[in-house]
C-alpha cells in the first residue's frame, strides 16, 4: 500500500496526513467509522497507517463530502493550485499527489438548510 503524507487545509483547521495513494477519492472525503480490534490497536506499521487513514477529510475538516472543493497545491503560501481533485472516481494517485504537499478543502454548499425562524417560533 502506497502512502503519501499532505497537509490538509481548511477554513478552520490544519492538519498532517496520511493517505493510500490507491484509494478513490469518494472514500478518503466521506465520514468513516473506523473498526477497531486487537490487531489493529497493536498490529504492525502498516496497521497502524490504516488506522490513520481512516480519518477522512469530512472529519477533519467538518465539510461534507457533497460540499468539499479540494485543490492540490505545493505548498501552504501558494494561491493557485496545481489541479482541482474533481473526480471522486480517480485515485489520489491519479493527481500526482506526493508527500508534503497542500490539499486545501473549500465549502461549496450551504450549512443553512433548514429555516431556522422557524425553530424559535415555539419558544415564545
Amino acid at each position: 500500500m502506497a502512502t503519501v503524507t499532505v497537509f490538509v487545509h481548511s477554513l478552520d483547521t490544519r492538519s498532517e496526513r496520511r493517505f493510500d495513494l490507491a484509494a478513490p477519492l469518494h472514500k478518503i472525503k466521506v465520514r468513516s467509522i473506523a473498526r477497531l480490534d486487537y490487531s489493529t490497536l497493536f498490529g504492525c506499521a502498516a496497521d497502524r497507517v490504516a488506522l490513520a487513514a481512516q480519518e477522512r477529510i469530512e472529519i477533519i475538516t467538518g465539510i461534507p463530502s457533497s460540499s468539499q472543493q479540494i485543490g492540490l497545491y505545493r505548498t501552504e503560501e501558494d494561491t493557485q493550485p496545481l489541479c482541482i481533485l474533481d473526480n471522486d472516481e480517480r485515485p489520489l494517485g491519479f493527481y500526482g499527489v506526493v508527500d508534503w504537499q497542500v490539499l486545501k478543502v473549500g465549502f461549496t454548499g450551504n450549512l443553512m438548510t433548514e429555516d431556522t425562524d422557524s425553530c424559535h417560533r415555539g419558544c415564545a
